[in-house]
Formats: structure tokens, sequence, C-alpha cells
């Protein structure tokens, strides 16, 4: 029942965290809006960072990432964009190389739950004339588990207030792995496209990303590890289209 409290308190939190960084950050000057962008159209070959009217800004921030542009932090990303047929694909890479969850940092005694978190915020601005048509989002990871004890992984995506894809992953206690590696591949479900169809021609939208890993052990040493796996990347991508 302790362990249980303890989940369920540390979800609360993360809830909280999360609801108050997206306020803050639509919050900031330059938030997204339905403003018209400046009349001279973007270079598509510009990396995103230098296309002001498309993308403005990002922030990446839990108890197990901090950063933002300009600062110095744990997260860092690329960016690029290519061409399709009537559309563009805008790539947002970021780097996760420190982001993990370990049982050997946490107190060995008693054997609480304890969990990791990293939100990542984008905000995103279409030119005129453009409107955002598909998100999608991929990362990897790769997991250790003693026998006892239970390991949650919780990916989910956002767009605006509205989690259009989510995908949870629970190792229950009985069977210990080594090396488990999992991909997250999340796009909008056929009942969450109706968030998507319903962003107006270029209206600006906060794109989210949450990584929540929880662990509950059932011992002291039960040992339980969680990291970002291959290149340790989390990729979001961002299709525009005409609104014509």
């Amino acid at each position: 029942m302790e362990r249980r409290r303890a989940a369920l308190l540390i979800a609360a939190t993360l809830i909280l965290t999360v609801g108050l960084m997206v306020v803050q950050f639509a919050s900031k000057p330059g938030s997204v809006s339905n403003a018209a962008p400046a009349e001279q159209e973007p270079n598509p070959s510009q990396p995103l960072s230098g296309r002001t009217s498309i993308f403005s800004d990002w922030v990446a921030l839990g108890s197990g990432c901090r950063a933002k542009p300009g600062e110095a932090g744990d997260v860092t990303m690329e960016s690029k964009v290519s061409q399709g047929d009537g559309s563009e694909t805008f790539a947002m890479t970021f780097q996760l190389d420190q982001f993990h969850l370990a049982r050997n940092e946490e107190p060995s005694a008693p054997p609480l739950a304890f969990a990791r978190e990293c939100s990542i915020r984008i905000r995103f601005g279409p030119p005129q004339g453009k409107r955002i048509q598909r998100i999608s989002a991929r990362t990897e990871v790769v997991s250790n588990k003693s026998r006892a004890g239970k390991l949650t992984l919780l990916s989910q995506l956002s767009l605006g207030a509205v989690t259009v894809a989510r995908e949870v992953v629970v190792h229950e206690p009985g069977r210990a792995h080594q090396g488990l590696e999992h991909t997250f591949d999340l796009s909008p479900t056929a009942e969450t496209e109706v968030a998507l169809r319903a962003v107006s021609c270029s209206e600006g939208k906060i794109i989210g990303f949450d990584y929540t890993w929880l662990a509950e052990p059932e011992t002291a040493t039960d040992d339980v590890s969680v990291r970002l796996s291959g290149d340790r990347i989390l990729v979001v991508d961002v299709e525009l289209a005409s609104c014509s």
C-alpha cells in the first residue's frame, strides 16, 4: 500500500509540474499565435532555429532533464526540413545522453517507488497559408530489471492540451530481463486525428512529448535501470501542408 501511495504521488507531481511548465512556456513573449509571419518566405535550406516564423522555442524539464536554447543543460536539439509532394516535414532530434533511471542512485531502504520524468515542449508556428497536418515521435528505450519489483515505461505525444498518442509498457514482478529494448513510435490514432483536423490555417501549437519511468521495487536490493538506447535520441516530426 505504501508503494502504491508513493507511485500515485509521483504521478500527481508529474502532472502538476508539466501543467505549470506548459502554462509558463505558452505565456512567454513570442508565444505561438495566428498572427501572420513576415512576408519573406523562409529558405527551406535553413535550420529550424533560423526560421522564426516556423519554429520559435523549446524546453526540456523534469526530474531527469533540464535544458532550453541558449543555456547549458543536459538536452540538445538539432533540426532539419525535407520537402515532399505538396508538403514539408520538420524533424527535430533531441539528444538525451544523460536521461536515465537507476536503482543504485536511490536510497536503499525503505524500498519505495521512484521515477524519472522528462517533458519536452516545442513552440511551433506555421507560416501563412500552411497548417500542421501530422505529428509523430519516435524513441527507443532499453531496460534491466531483477525478478522482483515492477517497472512502468510511459511515453505520450500531445498537441496543445490534447494527448494524441500514448503508450504504456508494464514489466510485472516475477520475470527478470537484461538489455530489453522497446521502440515507442507514436502518432495520432483514428480517434485523436480530430485534434489535428481542428487546427486552423497558420495556427501555432505547442507540441509535447513526455517520458515517465516508474520503478516499484519489492525489496531494498531489487535492481532496475532504464535509459535511451541506440543514439539516445527522441525524433519529433511535424508535417505541414497547404491550407487550400
